[in-house]
Protein backbone atom coordinates (compact mmCIF):
# COMPACT_ATOMS: atom_id res chain seq x y z
CA UNK A 1 0.00 0.00 0.00
CA UNK A 2 2.95 2.36 0.63
CA UNK A 3 4.47 1.49 -2.33
CA UNK A 4 1.43 2.50 -4.09
CA UNK A 5 0.71 5.40 -2.20
CA UNK A 6 4.49 6.44 -3.14
CA UNK A 7 3.34 5.96 -7.16
CA UNK A 8 0.24 7.92 -6.98
CA UNK A 9 2.36 11.39 -5.16
CA UNK A 10 5.06 10.35 -7.69
CA UNK A 11 3.04 10.98 -10.68
CA UNK A 12 1.05 14.03 -8.92
CA UNK A 13 4.17 15.45 -8.92
CA UNK A 14 5.00 14.42 -12.54
CA UNK A 15 1.56 15.78 -12.91
CA UNK A 16 2.57 19.15 -11.35
CA UNK A 17 5.83 19.80 -12.96
CA UNK A 18 4.67 19.11 -16.54
CA UNK A 19 2.36 21.95 -16.85
CA UNK A 20 5.14 24.61 -15.16
CA UNK A 21 7.89 23.75 -18.04
CA UNK A 22 5.40 23.27 -21.23
CA UNK A 23 4.89 26.95 -21.17
CA UNK A 24 6.50 29.17 -23.93
CA UNK A 25 10.06 30.35 -22.88
CA UNK A 26 9.21 33.84 -23.88
CA UNK A 27 5.99 34.25 -22.46
CA UNK A 28 7.12 32.64 -19.01
CA UNK A 29 10.31 34.86 -18.58
CA UNK A 30 7.79 37.90 -19.37
CA UNK A 31 5.24 37.00 -17.23
CA UNK A 32 8.17 36.22 -14.26
CA UNK A 33 7.20 32.45 -14.10
CA UNK A 34 9.98 31.02 -11.79
CA UNK A 35 11.09 27.44 -10.35
CA UNK A 36 13.56 26.71 -8.03
CA UNK A 37 14.62 23.15 -6.40
CA UNK A 38 15.57 23.30 -2.65
CA UNK A 39 16.51 19.75 -1.67
CA UNK A 40 12.97 17.89 -2.66
CA UNK A 41 11.14 20.96 -2.34
CA UNK A 42 10.07 22.19 -5.47
CA UNK A 43 9.23 26.25 -5.31
CA UNK A 44 7.26 28.02 -8.31
CA UNK A 45 6.10 31.65 -8.40
CA UNK A 46 3.85 33.23 -11.00
CA UNK A 47 5.57 36.70 -10.46
CA UNK A 48 2.96 38.71 -12.18
CA UNK A 49 -0.05 36.97 -10.64
CA UNK A 50 1.08 37.93 -6.89
CA UNK A 51 -2.37 37.33 -5.58
CA UNK A 52 -2.85 33.96 -6.77
CA UNK A 53 -1.79 32.04 -4.54
CA UNK A 54 -2.92 28.50 -6.22
CA UNK A 55 -0.17 29.61 -8.53
CA UNK A 56 2.63 30.34 -5.89
CA UNK A 57 3.44 26.91 -4.14
CA UNK A 58 6.17 25.18 -2.45
CA UNK A 59 5.52 21.89 -3.15
CA UNK A 60 7.47 18.79 -1.23
CA UNK A 61 7.49 20.29 2.52
CA UNK A 62 6.50 16.77 3.99
CA UNK A 63 9.81 14.67 1.92
CA UNK A 64 12.36 13.46 3.89
CA UNK A 65 14.90 15.92 5.48
CA UNK A 66 12.40 18.98 3.63
CA UNK A 67 12.31 20.54 7.47
CA UNK A 68 15.12 19.09 9.49
CA UNK A 69 17.80 19.93 6.62
CA UNK A 70 16.17 23.73 6.28
CA UNK A 71 14.95 23.26 2.95
CA UNK A 72 11.52 24.44 3.80
CA UNK A 73 12.98 27.06 5.50
CA UNK A 74 14.92 28.05 2.62
CA UNK A 75 12.14 27.66 -0.32
CA UNK A 76 10.02 29.87 2.00
CA UNK A 77 12.43 32.88 2.20
CA UNK A 78 12.64 32.34 -1.48
CA UNK A 79 8.99 32.70 -2.63
CA UNK A 80 8.84 35.08 -0.54
CA UNK A 81 11.51 37.59 -2.19
CA UNK A 82 8.92 37.72 -4.93
CA UNK A 83 6.14 39.18 -2.47
CA UNK A 84 3.77 37.00 -3.89
CA UNK A 85 0.99 34.91 -1.90
CA UNK A 86 1.76 31.31 -1.66
CA UNK A 87 0.39 27.78 -0.31
CA UNK A 88 2.54 25.25 1.08
CA UNK A 89 0.70 21.86 0.30
CA UNK A 90 1.20 19.28 2.77
CA UNK A 91 0.11 15.31 2.41
CA UNK A 92 -1.23 12.93 4.88
CA UNK A 93 1.12 9.80 5.66
CA UNK A 94 4.54 11.58 4.40
CA UNK A 95 8.21 10.93 6.01
CA UNK A 96 8.04 14.45 7.30
CA UNK A 97 4.01 15.16 7.39
CA UNK A 98 3.83 15.91 11.44
CA UNK A 99 7.17 17.92 11.27
CA UNK A 100 5.67 20.12 8.58
CA UNK A 101 2.88 20.79 10.08
CA UNK A 102 4.22 21.34 13.39
CA UNK A 103 6.84 23.96 12.02
CA UNK A 104 4.00 25.80 9.80
CA UNK A 105 2.20 26.07 12.95
CA UNK A 106 5.26 27.53 15.01
CA UNK A 107 5.28 30.29 11.89
CA UNK A 108 2.00 31.25 12.40
CA UNK A 109 0.68 29.36 8.97
CA UNK A 110 -3.00 28.05 8.78
CA UNK A 111 -4.87 25.25 7.46
CA UNK A 112 -6.64 26.16 4.35
CA UNK A 113 -8.27 24.58 1.31
CA UNK A 114 -8.07 20.62 1.43
CA UNK A 115 -7.57 18.39 -1.08
CA UNK A 116 -8.97 15.03 -1.55
CA UNK A 117 -6.66 12.36 -3.54
CA UNK A 118 -8.93 9.97 -4.92
CA UNK A 119 -8.13 6.64 -6.54
CA UNK A 120 -9.64 3.53 -8.17
CA UNK A 121 -8.11 0.83 -10.85
CA UNK A 122 -8.79 1.32 -14.08
CA UNK A 123 -11.97 -0.24 -15.37
CA UNK A 124 -14.20 1.33 -18.02
CA UNK A 125 -17.19 2.92 -16.49
CA UNK A 126 -20.78 2.95 -16.70
CA UNK A 127 -21.40 5.05 -19.54
CA UNK A 128 -24.03 7.45 -18.93
CA UNK A 129 -24.01 9.94 -21.75
CA UNK A 130 -25.23 13.40 -20.87
CA UNK A 131 -27.77 14.50 -23.03
CA UNK A 132 -25.85 17.16 -25.75
CA UNK A 133 -22.61 16.63 -24.28
CA UNK A 134 -20.08 15.39 -27.33
CA UNK A 135 -16.21 14.64 -25.90
CA UNK A 136 -13.58 14.43 -28.00
CA UNK A 137 -9.49 14.38 -27.34
CA UNK A 138 -7.87 17.64 -28.31
CA UNK A 139 -5.48 17.38 -31.47
CA UNK A 140 -1.82 18.59 -30.47
CA UNK A 141 -1.94 21.90 -32.84
CA UNK A 142 -5.21 23.24 -31.35
CA UNK A 143 -3.11 23.66 -27.82
CA UNK A 144 -4.14 27.34 -26.86
CA UNK A 145 -7.94 25.88 -26.50
CA UNK A 146 -7.06 24.02 -23.56
CA UNK A 147 -5.26 27.21 -21.74
CA UNK A 148 -7.89 29.73 -22.37
CA UNK A 149 -11.09 27.30 -20.76
CA UNK A 150 -8.61 26.67 -18.29
CA UNK A 151 -8.16 29.98 -17.34
CA UNK A 152 -12.12 31.35 -17.90
CA UNK A 153 -13.50 27.69 -16.55
CA UNK A 154 -11.33 28.25 -13.20
CA UNK A 155 -11.43 31.81 -13.14
CA UNK A 156 -7.70 32.54 -13.09
CA UNK A 157 -6.55 35.88 -14.46
CA UNK A 158 -6.13 35.69 -18.51
CA UNK A 159 -2.22 35.59 -17.71
CA UNK A 160 -2.21 32.41 -16.40
CA UNK A 161 -3.43 30.69 -19.31
CA UNK A 162 0.79 30.41 -20.69
CA UNK A 163 0.66 27.69 -18.10
CA UNK A 164 -1.44 25.15 -19.86
CA UNK A 165 -0.13 26.15 -23.54
CA UNK A 166 1.28 23.38 -25.09
CA UNK A 167 0.14 20.31 -22.73
CA UNK A 168 -1.71 18.42 -25.73
CA UNK A 169 1.52 18.27 -26.93
CA UNK A 170 3.50 16.23 -24.72
CA UNK A 171 3.95 12.45 -25.49
CA UNK A 172 2.13 11.41 -22.41
CA UNK A 173 -0.54 13.80 -22.25
CA UNK A 174 -4.03 13.22 -23.78
CA UNK A 175 -6.16 16.50 -23.61
CA UNK A 176 -10.65 16.22 -24.45
CA UNK A 177 -12.91 18.89 -25.09
CA UNK A 178 -17.12 19.01 -24.75
CA UNK A 179 -19.04 20.91 -27.20
CA UNK A 180 -22.74 21.14 -25.70
CA UNK A 181 -24.85 21.98 -29.01
CA UNK A 182 -21.49 22.60 -30.90
CA UNK A 183 -20.53 25.15 -28.13
CA UNK A 184 -16.95 24.26 -26.66
CA UNK A 185 -17.43 24.54 -23.37
CA UNK A 186 -15.23 22.26 -20.99
CA UNK A 187 -11.99 20.63 -20.81
CA UNK A 188 -10.63 17.63 -18.82
CA UNK A 189 -6.74 15.95 -19.19
CA UNK A 190 -5.22 12.48 -18.47
CA UNK A 191 -1.58 12.60 -17.74
CA UNK A 192 0.21 8.93 -18.33
CA UNK A 193 2.99 8.12 -15.81
CA UNK A 194 4.58 5.13 -13.82
CA UNK A 195 1.74 2.97 -14.47
CA UNK A 196 -0.75 5.86 -12.83
CA UNK A 197 -2.99 7.92 -14.64
CA UNK A 198 -3.64 11.35 -13.27
CA UNK A 199 -7.32 13.19 -14.25
CA UNK A 200 -6.75 16.93 -14.24
CA UNK A 201 -7.33 20.84 -15.30
CA UNK A 202 -10.44 20.04 -15.31
CA UNK A 203 -12.76 23.18 -15.92
CA UNK A 204 -16.60 24.28 -17.29
CA UNK A 205 -17.59 27.56 -18.27
CA UNK A 206 -19.94 29.24 -15.72
CA UNK A 207 -22.66 29.31 -17.75
CA UNK A 208 -22.77 25.22 -18.92
CA UNK A 209 -22.02 23.58 -15.46
CA UNK A 210 -24.37 21.62 -14.14
CA UNK A 211 -25.17 20.59 -17.67
CA UNK A 212 -23.15 17.28 -17.50
CA UNK A 213 -19.89 18.33 -18.89
CA UNK A 214 -17.42 16.77 -16.31
CA UNK A 215 -19.46 13.47 -15.84
CA UNK A 216 -18.84 13.29 -19.33
CA UNK A 217 -15.28 14.15 -19.55
CA UNK A 218 -14.50 11.84 -16.59
CA UNK A 219 -16.25 8.63 -18.15
CA UNK A 220 -14.70 9.40 -21.41
CA UNK A 221 -11.10 9.29 -19.69
CA UNK A 222 -11.76 6.54 -17.79
CA UNK A 223 -13.23 4.31 -20.78
CA UNK A 224 -9.50 5.51 -22.76
CA UNK A 225 -7.56 4.56 -19.37
CA UNK A 226 -9.38 1.11 -19.47
CA UNK A 227 -7.79 0.59 -22.62
CA UNK A 228 -4.33 1.18 -21.72
CA UNK A 229 -2.11 -2.16 -20.77
CA UNK A 230 0.45 -0.49 -18.37
CA UNK A 231 -2.06 1.57 -16.29
CA UNK A 232 -2.71 0.38 -12.86
CA UNK A 233 -4.38 3.13 -11.30
CA UNK A 234 -6.16 6.12 -11.82
CA UNK A 235 -6.00 9.29 -9.32
CA UNK A 236 -7.72 12.44 -9.01
CA UNK A 237 -8.44 14.99 -6.90
CA UNK A 238 -11.16 17.20 -5.38
CA UNK A 239 -11.16 19.81 -3.02
CA UNK A 240 -13.33 20.07 0.02
CA UNK A 241 -13.24 23.33 2.94
CA UNK A 242 -12.40 21.76 6.54
CA UNK A 243 -15.29 20.39 8.07
CA UNK A 244 -17.67 20.95 4.94
CA UNK A 245 -20.07 19.22 2.76
CA UNK A 246 -18.20 17.42 0.34
CA UNK A 247 -17.80 19.29 -3.24
CA UNK A 248 -19.96 18.55 -6.43
CA UNK A 249 -16.23 17.04 -7.30
CA UNK A 250 -15.93 15.23 -4.71
CA UNK A 251 -19.02 13.71 -4.90
CA UNK A 252 -18.60 12.92 -8.86
CA UNK A 253 -15.53 10.65 -8.27
CA UNK A 254 -17.48 8.80 -5.71
CA UNK A 255 -19.96 7.79 -8.11
CA UNK A 256 -17.66 7.40 -10.67
CA UNK A 257 -15.85 4.50 -8.18
CA UNK A 258 -13.26 6.56 -6.55
CA UNK A 259 -12.30 6.13 -3.54
CA UNK A 260 -10.31 8.79 -0.85
CA UNK A 261 -6.79 7.80 -0.48
CA UNK A 262 -5.08 10.42 1.41
CA UNK A 263 -5.77 14.42 1.95
CA UNK A 264 -3.41 17.17 1.06
CA UNK A 265 -3.84 20.34 3.73
CA UNK A 266 -2.57 24.08 1.53
CA UNK A 267 -0.83 25.89 4.28
CA UNK A 268 -1.27 29.78 4.19
CA UNK A 269 -0.40 32.65 6.49
CA UNK A 270 -3.48 34.65 7.64
CA UNK A 271 -4.71 37.18 5.37
CA UNK A 272 -3.12 35.14 2.55
CA UNK A 273 -0.49 37.30 2.92
CA UNK A 274 3.44 35.36 2.20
Amino acid sequence: MQQEARRLERAERRFRRDIWSVAPVDAVYEAGVRMEWFGPILASVFADLPEAAGLNLIQGADEADAVVAGHLARAIEWVRGFGVEFMVPVASGRPETERAEEWLQWHHYEQGLVMKRQARRPAPPIRTDPLGVEVSELPAEEDELIAILVAEGMNLPGLAEILFIGLPRLENWRCYVAHVDGELVATGSTMLHDGVATLGVDATMPYFRGCGCHRALLERRLEDVAAEPKVELVQAFSSDMPGGEPSRATRSLRRAGFSEVGTIVNWRLPGGSG
